[in-house]
């Protein structure tokens, strides 16, 4: 590909991607066609980004992480707070509440007495998101039904019981665990019947690390009713693909691109385009900034010696059926 005819390219998708979210877009700057250069070899030489159409085709419940029920639920110890651990990997860490609660208030925003129904949860982990969604549902005065798909037992056994408690019997009532991965599970739900999705588990294989979002999304569509709102998170992909777009304002090459400009190239370079496939007849995004003030339990910035995510804002993804 022609360099400037390249560069021209990426830096219309560096427009567009930063008009998507105006709230937290900054004003553009000039980009030069060295750094769009550097951003363009980036995307073309880097490596562990799985295609869609190589991923997901050996798929089996062991996969290549081992046992899947082994997990470890590892009480503070640090400013991570608790720990949810799989077959050795770090799959969830308490210093993401405030994220997940987010995209929790992102998925049940329109649901009222009016308007209740059902909200699909994929992966339990430390029911961060699945307290928030219990919140929203009291807050909201909505008469949700709360399913969730985990395929660890344990994690349902040992979390579930610690959310049940939290929640109360009441609202667990109103609670269904399907003890399966979602590509056994999915199959079995009703075409359209299901009102919002929120999906966050961990990668089965390393060949889905980036991709697997979408392998859901493409399978969950047909189950989704008009309208249907879709919120999801990777951290484990995002924490990477953010740093393929990484340009920092004090780096070699300038001020090439803000934080939210860097974001928008990751959404429209590595997401936005599965989605539009898929069908959704709404996308767009937002930015969470983690709170400047909390540093320790039960929230904040990325500590440190977290092993798979290091930036200071998240990506709130919303789909629309």
């Amino acid at each position: 590909m022609n360099k400037f005819i390249a560069a021209t390219a990426l830096q219309s998708a560096c427009c567009s991607a930063v008009r998507m979210d105006s709230a937290a877009a900054a004003p553009l700057r000039e980009i030069s066609l060295d750094a769009l250069q550097l951003l363009q070899d980036q995307e073309l030489s880097r490596t562990g980004y799985a295609d869609m159409h190589g991923a997901g085709q050996d798929w089996n419940m062991m996969a290549e992480w081992g046992e899947k029920d082994k997990h470890s639920y590892i009480e503070a110890i640090d400013e991570r707070g608790n720990m949810l651990e799989i077959d050795g990997h770090e799959v969830m860490q308490q210093w993401e509440t405030p994220y997940m609660q987010a995209l929790a208030k992102e998925a049940m925003a329109p649901f009222n007495k009016e308007t209740s129904g059902v909200i699909l949860e994929v992966g339990l982990g430390l029911g961060l998101s699945a307290r928030q969604i219990q919140k929203c549902a009291l807050d909201q005065k909505a008469q949700m039904t709360h399913i969730i798909i985990e395929g660890n037992g344990k994690v349902i056994e040992q979390e579930g019981a610690r959310f049940r408690e939290d929640i109360g019997e009441d609202a667990f009532s109103r609670v269904k665990f399907i003890n399966a991965m979602w590509q056994d599970a999915v199959a079995d739900l009703e075409d359209e019947s299901i009102d919002a999705v929120l999906y966050d588990p961990y990668p089965n294989t390393a060949a889905e690390q980036h991709v697997h979002q979408h392998l859901f999304i493409k399978a969950i569509f047909p189950k989704l009713k008009p309208g249907a709102r879709l919120v999801y998170c990777n951290l484990t992909s995002l924490g990477v693909l953010r740093g393929d777009y990484d340009m920092p304002e004090d780096g070699p090459h300038g001020k090439a691109l803000t934080r939210e400009q860097s974001w928008g190239l990751v959404w429209d370079k590595t997401q936005k385009h599965h989605l539009e496939k898929i069908g959704f007849s709404e996308l767009s995004y937002s930015l969470f900034e983690f709170p400047l003030g909390w540093h320790m339990m039960p929230g904040g910035y990325p500590p440190k010696n977290c092993n798979y995510y290091s930036w200071n804002q998240g990506l709130v993804p919303l789909c629309i059926k």
